[in-house]
C-alpha cells in the first residue's frame, strides 16, 4: 500500500467517525428538572409533543406543538419546523419521543432534547 492510499483510508475512517459523533451530539436526554428549567428560561426553544391529539387534549406542556408520532404526516409536519432552534420533544413515557428523535436527526435538526420519563415524569414533577 502506498502512503497516499493509507492517508486516504485514515481520512475516510476519521470522517465516518466524526459524522457519528456529531449525530450523537445532536440528541440528548434530560431529567425533568433540567428540561423544565430550559423551557422556562429560553424563549428560543420549540417544544414538540409527539403523543396523539387525544393525549395532548388531556394535558400538555404549555407552548407545546402536537405532532402525532403515529400520523402518516409525521415526517412532513416536523419538516416544517425550524431545524436550527433547540427542539425539545416528549411523549407519554419517553419511548415514542426516543423513537421519533431518529426522524428529527435524519431531517437535520441541530439540537434535540428528549424528556426522560415523558409527560408522566413532568406531571409528577409539577404536582410536587
Amino acid at each position: 500500500m502506498t502512503m497516499k492510499q493509507i492517508t486516504l483510508i485514515l481520512f475516510t475512517i476519521l470522517s465516518i467517525s466524526s459524522v457519528s459523533i456529531s449525530a450523537q451530539e445532536t440528541y440528548t436526554v434530560k431529567e425533568v428538572q433540567a428540561f423544565v428549567n430550559d423551557i422556562n428560561t429560553n424563549d428560543n426553544i420549540q417544544i414538540i409533543d409527539v403523543r396523539t391529539p387525544e393525549e395532548y387534549a388531556q394535558g400538555h406542556i404549555d407552548g407545546a406543538i402536537n405532532i402525532n408520532f403515529y400520523a402518516n404526516s409525521f415526517a412532513e409536519e416536523i419538516s416544517k419546523l425550524n431545524k436550527e432552534k433547540p427542539t425539545y420533544i416528549y411523549c407519554r413515557s419517553g419511548k415514542r419521543s426516543a423513537r421519533s428523535s431518529k426522524e428529527f436527526i435524519n431531517q437535520g435538526f441541530k439540537n434535540i432534547v428528549d424528556l426522560k420519563g415523558g409527560f408522566i415524569a413532568f406531571s409528577r414533577y409539577q404536582s410536587r
